[in-house]
């Protein structure tokens, strides 16, 4: 994990009071229940080589869930990878708030839960970033799927301007590669004019949720944080915002037109 995006939740944790006791407690609850919602989930036996792994966000937004159920049926995805029933947060939150020792036994509770698949795609950046770092290359994001995925699909004209909003957990941990490959696919869109954020790629601002931390803990200071990247899309007229970040999404959408990869991808198929 990069040392920048530990950086980037402490300084924003830093600025918010939260409730003493409340990361302990956040902390029991991911190892209790296997996601950072606290929500018992029902088991799956079915076992498949190729999975697709929400991660916390998508299983607990209904929202975020009917899009990826959606985007799974659109391109008949169901037939190749398996949707579990149950999976284990990736651990992630416990290492952003310094329970190290927490994170390293469960990492391997989760090593153990996917290592018989022979590849994992995640939606969630944070889980890509956690998973690839601890169990290997097998791990692949959405976007290097995608094109897999659209191939030999025409995709509808969509006369729009759009910016592509980069995430902390992707841009920050040199995962550049990924957010150059979202722009190519961006670009494949027919009438499509890809506009860029003056804060882009590496030099992303963060939304504020600390990597989808903040909310669980009772805190809020994303209006600050999302004012200045709406005004970076409204100088560039932007028509949408895309991002690849659960926790940007739903942050982001509250100010100004928002999309997912996934989203973006059912406008126009």
């Amino acid at each position: 994990m990069s040392l920048r995006l530990k950086d980037i939740v402490d300084d924003i944790l830093s600025k918010v009071k939260v409730e003493t006791g409340k990361i302990e407690r956040l902390i029991r609850q991911i190892k209790l229940t296997g996601n950072i919602y606290g929500r018992q989930m029902e088991v799956e036996d079915r076992y498949s080589p190729w999975l697709i792994y929400p991660g916390c966000d998508y299983r607990a937004d209904p929202n975020l869930a009917d899009i990826l159920v959606m985007f799974m049926n659109k391109f008949e995805l169901h037939l190749d990878y398996w949707l579990l029933k149950k999976d284990l947060c990736c651990g992630l939150p416990m290492r952003l708030l310094g329970a190290e020792r927490e994170y390293i036994e469960w990492n391997s509770k989760v090593n153990e839960m996917y290592s018989a698949y022979e590849r994992i795609v995640t939606v969630c950046p944070r889980c890509y970033v956690t998973l690839r770092e601890n169990i290997g290359k097998k791990v692949v994001h959405m976007i290097d799927m995608i094109p897999t995925f659209i191939e030999g699909v025409k995709l509808k004209p969509l006369k729009a301007r759009v910016a592509v909003y980069d995430p902390c957990s992707l841009a920050k941990t040199g995962q550049i590669k990924l957010l150059e490959k979202a722009r190519l696919i961006i670009e494949c869109i027919p009438e499509i004019k890809l506009v860029e954020l003056e804060h882009n790629r590496e030099n992303t601002i963060c939304c504020g949720a600390a990597a989808g931390i903040l909310e669980k803990l009772g805190g809020d200071i994303s209006e600050s944080h999302v004012k200045k990247i709406v005004e970076e899309a409204k100088r560039v007229k932007a028509d949408y915002i895309i991002t690849l970040c659960p926790s940007c999404y739903k942050t982001v959408k509250q100010y100004y037109r928002c999309e997912t990869m996934e989203t973006l991808l059912l406008k126009v198929t």
